[in-house]
């Protein structure tokens, strides 16, 4: 009958029916409010999303845009603005809403509820992603048995407008099994149970669907694998990830973007065709030491505070931290073998607060917080305490006792013993310490200390973090325990707030990630994007312990060395160079430190180097350098992928001060550097660092022809150059430099389609551009790999949970779509910064964005709850649900008031 209708319909359109049986005119299409200017809407006027219907542009007509919608089977409406956009609806609840819009006109098809009824074979409403449960539609989900419906197997959504929402709620799920959809009052259960929806039972209006998606758990299931190169389907699932989600986009349903991963893709192609193509095993976390930084922990700064001890009552340390503005103290009231004048005194020690405990006694110790200036006590969110140096001298053992506490945190060779009674828990020392060094900073205790007689210890096998929360007030013991009859003498106890086992954001190293790649360009510390085309050694960070140079030669500028040195490696020189137009090799001294193929290398104090031929996305770089990155996720379409080997090899060299340098590339050098923020202020092409990325450049012609601004822009002077001046000569005279917009400017013709063609892979936007000029300035087609492994080694190799600004703006991903947004409740630009620290180890959590006088918004991937962390302030409500922004974040709208920061 639909068929016949459809025939029917398409000759009077061609005139060749007669009058009588015209169908065209108000019987078959109804204005929506009015429809002339008003755009369709599904459920209510902001729910809009692209699976509702198929789009055509250059559409000369209303006429002929109705005629699209009479030719799809599944046609509920269009909308049609006279630019000749056309949008041919076929959202399965029809259109039902509409919103002002100036230009344009909606209309539903009157005769869609016959095409709905007639028909025998109608699409599912449903994604691939998904399946129904005894036949999905009008039925109810269960467990095991068709009455088992607790409400512990699902998380409850009301007001969900659409089933693709509902189908939203579940991605963004990590442990969804399924989920049930009742259109009336818009009821969505994602179920959780853990084995699922196993049955079901008749109920109208209701759909209950089975969900897919990657198998989180590989040991459980044998059935996943995820595609290695050379293997049946990988070639397919290539293809759809380079070309098919752009020539052929209607071929790959939502949520597949280019920006989804490689997995995705997978599960895109075994759905398609399950016999030849199985289920990808989810992407895992790799194991790592990493620590996570408490967001919510307000610090100490013992280093600043002023102590007042008075005598036997009490230690008063003035000013030493501040939370909401306010400063407050802290105040230590002890009893029992506590002496203030005992042995070597108590009260501060450099960076660190002391108590002496004398020999064979215990001191009962309370800990409380008081508003600097009104005595108030404070309540603080979170808070860590640190013991260090629990060791123990011929007869004296150190122990310490705590209570009311949320956890501790040991190292893993911890020698400190650990009971529990009661509520109280003892931490004691296992080990003497045989006169060894006290540590001199509580976030460097991982530093070597050295003893009389045994060699060097790792003090962070000798201390304790405890975290309190929601806290006044708290009481510790500290016993200087005889094992002797002749006892004598006293224990120093130092402690502080954060240390290197675990510390609050505001403590944590401020690490930070500067690239350098290509003529070259840069991108700072602060996240600007600079560029400099010319010939001569040049700073990337000069400052009184750090320096970093590089050697950029001819006038197009190419990057042709890196070299490390200063007094925080003991003065000695690391240089990593071209030897020749195919290879590049490393030198400390003067003196090569690999040989050929893989290969490790170690000085301690100065320097640990790891050589690698290869790289392997699809392991998602388990075997890269034998170093585990701290954070891996499904990032989206990595261009390692399309790179059998990194050109000239893949080097990471670890140095002292939490300095890393990852270089690749052999016609053209690619590095990024990974280092702390200085103390003592910090210039060159990597930026001063100081968190504002508009201080690094002055802005050029094109995004991309940014000029660097600031300290150290010009040629290394001599006293000061690290590399062996008589391998480089260069001019110093600006006048044969190229300028970068002069660059793109005269790019053009075959050489312009060379370099879109090499560059299309990069996804960031920014260096996308970077790519076009490099390939345009030295007309070398392989330029475009070293921006692809700038990429690489900024977000996988050198990955430490670090926010990089990228740009002014909401976040979006490669497709150009936003991402899906939990609420923080705060409003600073450095507390959100923090937030986005303490969750680098959360799987999914994708960067962050703030609008001025707005919440702090996290941005997550599908499939991701992120509230599961604690963190400063607290959760606020989901901003966004319904965007299905994947992959890394690739470009900013640009809007003023906002900022963008992507985690890396």
């Amino acid at each position: 009958m639909v068929l016949v209708l459809k025939a029917f319909l398409l000759l009077c359109l061609q005139g060749l029916c007669c009058a009588s049986s015209n169908l065209r005119g108000s019987s078959e299409f109804e204005a929506v409010d009015g429809g002339e200017g008003r755009a369709c809407r599904g459920a209510h006027s902001s729910d809009n999303l692209a699976s509702y219907y198929v789009l055509f542009n250059e559409v000369a007509s209303l006429a002929a845009c109705k005629e699209k919608c009479i030719a799809e089977a599944l046609c509920q409406g269009i909308e049609y603005a006279d630019y000749g956009r056309c949008e041919v609806w076929t959202r399965p609840g029809g259109i039902q809403a509409s919103r002002p819009a100036s230009r344009t006109t909606c209309l539903t098809y009157a005769l869609a509820a016959v095409a709905t009824t007639s028909t025998t074979t109608t699409a599912k409403p449903w994604s691939a992603y998904f399946e129904g449960i005894d036949g999905g539609e009008g039925r109810a989900c269960r467990g095991e048995h068709s009455s088992d419906n607790s409400h512990r197997y699902f998380k409850l959504y009301s007001f969900v407008p659409t089933l693709q929402g509902c189908e939203q709620k579940c991605f963004s799920e990590p442990r969804c099994k399924g989920i049930e959809y009742a259109s009336r009052g818009g009821r969505c259960e994602v179920w959780t149970r853990a084995d699922g929806v196993e049955a079901s039972v008749p109920l109208r209006g209701t759909v209950c669907l089975a969900y897919h998606g990657l198998r989180e758990n590989p040991g459980e299931n044998s059935s996943c694998h995820t595609l290695l190169e050379g293997e049946s389907c990988y070639s397919d699932t290539l293809w759809a990830m380079v070309h098919g989600i752009y020539e052929e986009p209607a071929s790959y349903p939502a949520p597949l973007s280019p920006a989804s991963s490689w997995e995705d893709f997978q599960m895109h192609m075994h759905h398609v065709n399950p016999d030849g193509c199985p289920a990808p095993c989810a992407p895992s976390l790799p194991t790592s030491d990493a620590v996570l930084c408490q967001s919510r922990a307000v610090p100490f700064h013992f280093d600043r505070c002023l102590v007042e001890i008075n005598k036997k009552e009490s230690i008063r340390y003035k000013q030493i931290g501040e939370v909401h503005g306010r400063k407050f103290d802290l105040i230590l009231t002890p009893t029992g073998g506590y002496n203030w004048g005992f042995g070597s005194g108590s009260g501060l020690s450099g960076k660190f607060g002391k108590i002496a405990i004398k020999a064979g006694k215990t001191a009962t110790i309370n800990f409380s917080f008081e508003d600097s200036e009104t005595g108030e006590a404070v309540e603080l969110e979170a808070f860590f305490f640190s013991l260090f140096d629990l060791d123990e001298g011929f007869v004296i053992k150190e122990r310490a006792q705590f209570t009311g506490f949320e956890s501790f945190t040991l190292s893993s060779n911890t020698e400190v013993s650990v009971e529990s009674s009661d509520d109280w828990t003892t931490f004691g020392s296992t080990e003497k310490a045989w006169r060894c060094g006290n540590p001199r900073d509580p976030m460097k205790i991982d530093e070597p200390v050295k003893c009389a007689v045994s060699g060097t210890i790792d003090l962070r096998d000798r201390a304790v973090t405890v975290l309190y929360a929601g806290k006044s007030t708290f009481t510790a013991k500290f016993e200087a325990k005889c094992t002797s009859r002749f006892c004598f003498g006293w224990r120093d106890f130092i402690f502080a707030g954060s240390s290197s086992l675990s510390y609050s954001c505001e403590d944590a190293p401020q690490l930070g990630l500067c690239a350098v790649f290509g003529d070259p360009h840069f991108v700072t510390f602060d996240g600007a994007h600079t560029v400099f085309m010319g010939h001569q050694a040049i700073w990337l960070v000069r400052s009184d312990d750090v320096w970093v140079q590089a050697m950029s030669t001819d006038v197009s500028g190419r990057l042709e060395a890196v070299a490390v040195g200063g007094p925080f490696m003991g003065n000695r020189t690391l240089i990593v160079r071209k030897t020749s137009p195919w290879e590049i090799n490393a030198f400390l001294d003067g003196e090569a430190v690999f040989e050929v193929g893989s290969d490790e290398f170690q000085l301690d104090g100065v320097v640990h180097g790891f050589k690698s031929e290869t790289w392997n996305a699809t392991l998602h770089n388990d075997d890269v350098l034998k170093v585990r990155t701290q954070m891996q996720f499904a990032m989206g379409p990595w261009p390692e992928r399309f790179m059998n080997r990194p050109p000239g090899g893949l080097y990471l060299f670890k140095l002292p001060e939490n300095v890393e340098l990852t270089v690749t590339g052999s016609d053209i050098l690619t590095a990024v550097l990974t280092m702390p923020v200085q103390t003592d202020g910090q210039s060159g092409y990597c930026g001063n660092f100081n968190g504002d990325a508009d201080d690094d450049f002055a802005p050029g012609a094109e995004p991309s022809a940014h000029l660097p601004t600031g300290a150290d822009l010009g040629p290394v002077e001599a006293d000061f150059l690290l590399f062996n001046a008589s391998l480089w000569t260069w001019n110093s005279s600006n006048g044969s430099w190229l300028r970068p917009g002069q660059v793109l400017r005269e790019c053009q013709g075959e050489l312009l389609e060379l370099a879109e063609e090499r560059c299309q892979f990069v996804t960031d936007a920014q260096m996308k551009t970077e790519c076009h000029m490099d390939v345009c300035a030295t007309g070398n087609l392989s330029a475009s790999q070293g921006i692809l492994a700038a990429e690489i080694i900024e977000y996988k190799v050198n990955a430490r949970g670090i926010p990089v600004f990228a740009g002014h703006g909401k976040c979006l991903d490669v497709a150009g779509q936003t991402y899906q947004a939990v609420s923080t409740n705060l409003q600073s630009m450095t507390e959100c910064k923090d937030v986005l620290k303490s969750l680098a180890l959360k799987r999914g959590v994708i960067g962050a964005q703030l609008q001025q006088g707005a919440p702090c918004q996290i941005l997550v991937l599908p499939h991701t709850d992120p509230t599961s962390v604690k963190i400063k302030g607290g959760w606020g409500p989901d901003i966004d649900n319904t965007s299905v922004a994947t992959g890394f974040i690739s470009n900013t709208t640009g809007a003023s008031g906002w900022q963008c920061w992507q985690l890396v």
